[in-house]
């Protein structure tokens, strides 16, 4: 049994945690848990485009589509993310970890 001042003790937490974690926060995890790896290269470009604020003209100029094209891409994000809206897409989008390079150097 490593003590707390070992550096394994952390991870022995960790285990433990996850170990003792209920069962239904576990679930609502991975039903929280944003599908990235259903997206395309180019979907996930949008969705990155979508949690960086950028509206739909902005990504397709970005991207070099048209904006009708982007409506299209966006319409196949909205599905395999199981999203109605764009602001629930960009929640989802950041909880994830995208659209932070944009807000990180956007601040000065």
């Amino acid at each position: 049994m490593p003590l707390a001042d070992e550096p394994a003790w952390a991870r022995l937490l960790d285990e433990m945690r996850t170990f003792l974690a209920k069962p239904e926060a576990a679930a609502a995890v991975g039903r929280n848990a944003l599908p990235l790896d259903e997206l395309t290269p180019r979907e996930r470009a949008v969705l990155e485009g979508i949690a960086e604020g950028q509206d739909n003209s902005e990504i397709a100029v970005s991207l070099g589509l048209s904006e009708e094209t982007m409506r299209n891409h966006i319409t196949r994000v909205f599905d395999k993310i199981g999203v109605e809206h764009r602001y629930e897409a960009i929640v989802r989008a950041r909880d994830a970890g995208l659209g932070m390079n944009s807000r990180l150097t956007s601040v000065r």
